[in-house]
């Protein structure tokens, strides 16, 4: 049995995660880093991305205190390991194209999915099990994917892909209490810990950043939690995984249709984010307007845990709650463009 970590060994974690953070603070190692600059950058001045080294060394810190005995620990771990190393280059250097990152993030998935027992996937009257096998480990492989571009595509605020992760980590503790594996609660409360020093750092004070090598690991244990939490308990619907990641999934399909329908290339990167929209509303580079649109964002990692809630107490349609989700999504962004439509329209009249 996994038991979460003690006080002391959380403020152990805390301390090396901050001395860590001070080190990085007291020596120059700007100059280590190239200068990053992409379409979808919203912040000015020069922050260090390094918020994904800070949260990977409290995940190793942490995986000297568990239990090791459970095979699905090790895998996690041993992923998360290598996303980090190659997607940390990246962040330093930012020498990686699109397409090498895609290939980074596919091997590592494959790795995962290959090497553990998934659950079976069942959407209304039709089934998905290892019947199917290359298309069944095919679907797990493209939705871990597309969860780790949807995270990518949500870190851009201060503190959102934090808000974001540690309501999903809490909403799966829900769904795991209630069938009674304590074993994930523990493993997931010990997960939110470590997530603490770098969410203050960066939220309000926006010190330094997440990054791809931080972005990507949230969403591979975000993920790969998710699939060992519904393999580990069968009786649990697995459309329900689906509102559990509701925010990030509909960030990436939402964004790669938008992309299409208006002949971009789904690859490339830009500012039409929601997220983006919210903080342009807001106004251009102020660190205040930063975390209020930020906070404003509440509604759409938030609503999540609620229709999680919904479903459990309620007994209501998983796949109805998630439509209700995306319908608010789309109204959403569409009502906050044309607000910026309009207004462009007024001021040049």
């Amino acid at each position: 049995m996994i038991e979460p970590i003690s006080i002391i060994q959380t403020l152990f974690i805390f301390s090396i995660q901050i001395l860590l953070f001070l080190i990085i603070k007291k020596f120059d190692f700007q100059k280590f880093f190239s200068q990053y600059d992409s379409v979808q950058k919203i912040h000015q001045g020069k922050v260090l991305r390094v918020g994904g080294l800070i949260y990977f060394i409290g995940l190793i810190s942490l995986y000297f205190f568990i239990d090791k005995k459970f095979f699905y620990l090790n895998s996690i771990f041993l992923c998360s390991s290598l996303l980090f190393i190659f997607t940390f280059i990246e962040d330093v250097k930012h020498i990686l194209s699109a397409k090498i990152r895609l290939i980074i993030l596919f091997l590592v998935s494959t790795l995962f999915v290959t090497t553990n027992q998934l659950p079976e996937i069942s959407i209304l009257s039709f089934i998905i099990n290892s019947e199917n096998f290359f298309f069944y480990q095919g679907l797990f492989i493209l939705s871990l994917l597309a969860l780790m571009n949807g995270f990518n595509f949500i870190d851009g605020l201060n503190g959102l892909s934090s808000f974001n992760f540690i309501t999903v980590l809490l909403t799966m503790s829900f769904i795991a209490g209630w069938s009674g594996d304590t074993e994930i609660v523990n493993l997931i409360l010990s997960l939110i810990f470590i997530s603490f020093v770098f969410g203050i750092i960066n939220f309000p004070f926006g010190l330094i950043f997440l990054g791809d090598s931080g972005s990507y690991l949230y969403a591979f244990l975000s993920g790969s939690l998710t699939i060992i939490l519904f393999e580990r308990n069968p009786e649990l619907p697995t459309t329900l995984a689906m509102i559990l990641l509701a925010y990030p999934i509909t960030e990436v399909v939402f964004s790669f249709f938008r992309k299409i329908i208006n002949k971009k290339s789904p690859m490339k990167p830009d500012v039409k984010h929601l997220h983006h929209l919210i903080f342009m509303k807001f106004g251009r580079e102020d660190n205040r307007n930063n975390n209020l649109a930020s906070i404003m964002m509440f509604p759409f990692w938030l609503i999540p845990l609620i229709l999680v809630l919904l479903s459990h107490y309620y007994l209501l349609n998983n796949i109805f709650l998630y439509l209700c989700y995306l319908v608010f999504y789309i109204f959403s962004y569409y009502a906050l463009k044309f607000n910026f439509l309009f207004k462009n329209l007024y001021k040049n009249s």
